[in-house]
């Protein structure tokens, strides 16, 4: 497994970032929640765009890009 595809921070459990793929968003964000981590929303559509995704800022916040047309998750970020 990779190591970019998991997220620890110190008193943080770690987690996979792969495995939220395709689940609807808003059971991701409470399960994510309840873990301990901030979680901010943003449009897929950033994803393809030719512009710089924005910052994350600390270990403890992911970004989590969703497919608004089936609410799912398309992606989540963190910083390294």
């Amino acid at each position: 497994m990779q190591n970019q595809q998991y997220q620890q921070s110190a008193g943080l459990p770690e987690i996979n970032l792969n495995e939220y793929s395709g689940r609807n968003v808003d059971d991701v964000v409470n399960e994510l929640e309840a873990l301990g981590y901030r979680t901010q929303i943003f449009d897929a559509n950033l994803l393809i765009r030719a512009q710089p995704l924005p910052q994350v800022p600390n270990e403890e916040t992911l970004h989590i890009y969703v497919n608004k047309d089936r609410n799912t998750v398309q992606q989540i970020t963190r910083k390294y």
